[in-house]
């Protein structure tokens, strides 16, 4: 009778020790939930990861908000804190680095869902892809990471966590940055210096760009560099290529997912911010006539667009002068975090609208002044800066 009871009883074990294991790890994962999937943290810190792709979810659901940064990295160094007190709002910061505009109006949609309140404003960026290969990786890339995240199950949120790093996370319930995020304020959950950081004003400058630059990015900035080595191509002629494969799709993307996400909520602001990047990168950019040309259409249908869409607006800054000093940036591409708060600010003041009155005076000042651009210094600033660049 022993012999028989121990069967039965290894018999439960065999079979209903999987069972256990996978509900007691459910069980941890609820509790531990480094994502902030189910709930705000227990029994730690308030920390955040910087890949908003998955950690998006568990912050709409979670915080207090009623307007909105939905961007890519140009929105990275915003403080919400301040545009908080600069707008009488209260943000917060979504943008999905190397996102396209179907991923933001997927966040916004998924916002309106599970947000009982409505969304106030909206700060959205202007991104025109370099070259034709990169924006058919990025169109490539057209579905949302994780949809299950985002369904109206939350049943399923789970399975996120259901791989080899969370599972070694849960089990050492550890607090490492790599398994629960950045400790620290929201404010600057995808922003990669600290509050301290931001506020210092010798962070630009091409002699600080190493620490910025990973390999990769290094050659991107080798690329820019000999295009000064070739002629400014006059005209606004657009190639066939450029046509059929950047602008066309582009203009398509605006269309449906930024100006109908506008047309379709008229209760809420949409601010399409022009990225303000250095004149060092619009000069090199602006060489190739089709790229240029291209671009500015796409302005053009945004701003004339603003004109029957009262709630979307668009901001550049591309005829200001603090383009022209590198010192301002981290980057050919970013911004000290100085530069995002003054423009901001000036948005919040209204300077920087672009509208049909003022549209092709804004155009051409941007033009003639990536045309005139002295890139001398700063090329010499760079040779020297990164020997492997000549």
């Amino acid at each position: 009778m022993k012999k028989k009871h121990f069967y039965q009883l290894a018999l439960f074990f065999v079979l209903g020790l999987p069972f256990l294991v996978i509900g007691g790890g459910i069980v941890g994962f609820v509790v531990y939930d480094p994502l902030q999937l189910f709930h705000k943290p227990y029994f730690r810190a308030d920390t955040l990861h910087e890949d908003m792709h998955v950690q998006a979810p568990g912050l709409i659901r979670h915080s207090d908000y009623n307007s909105l940064f939905i961007g890519s990295s140009a929105f990275q160094n915003v403080s919400l804190a301040e545009v908080d007190k600069i707008f009488g709002e209260k943000f917060l910061n979504l943008s999905l680095f190397g996102s396209i505009y179907f991923h933001r109006k997927y966040l916004f949609d998924f916002i309106k869902k599970v947000h009982s309140e409505p969304i106030h404003k909206v700060f959205l960026t202007f991104d025109f892809y370099r070259g034709i290969s990169e924006l058919k990786d990025a169109l490539k890339d057209k579905e949302i990471r994780h949809p299950f995240l985002y369904d109206e199950s939350r049943i399923n949120d789970i399975k996120i966590y259901f791989n080899a790093h969370f599972v070694k996370c849960l089990a050492t319930w550890s607090e490492k940055p790599n398994c629960i995020g950045r400790a620290g304020h929201r404010d600057f959950v995808l922003s990669p210096f600290s509050e301290e950081e931001r506020l210092q004003e010798d962070m630009g400058g091409v002699e600080n760009w190493p620490q910025y630059f990973p390999e990769r990015r290094v050659k991107v900035l080798q690329k820019l560099v000999r295009q000064f080595d070739k002629p400014y191509q006059e005209g606004d002629e657009v190639n066939d290529l450029y046509q059929h494969q950047i602008f066309e799709p582009m203009k398509d993307h605006m269309n449906r997912y930024i100006l109908q996400m506008a047309r379709d909520n008229p209760r809420t602001e949409f601010i399409m911010l022009i990225q303000p990047s250095s004149r060092f990168l619009y000069s090199a950019l602006y060489r190739n006539r089709s790229y240029r040309t291209s671009r500015f259409r796409l302005v053009r249908n945004l701003v004339r667009a603003s004109k029957d869409i009262s709630n979307f607006k668009v901001y550049g800054f591309e005829d200001k002068e603090f383009l022209d000093n590198l010192s301002n940036y981290l980057d050919p591409t970013h911004y000290i975090p100085k530069v995002i708060d003054d423009v901001l600010m000036r948005v919040s003041r209204n300077e920087g609208l672009i509208t049909v009155q003022n549209l092709e005076d804004y155009i051409q000042i941007a033009l003639d002044k990536a045309e005139n651009y002295d890139s001398s210094l700063d090329l010499e600033s760079i040779r020297k800066t990164f020997p492997s660049i000549q």
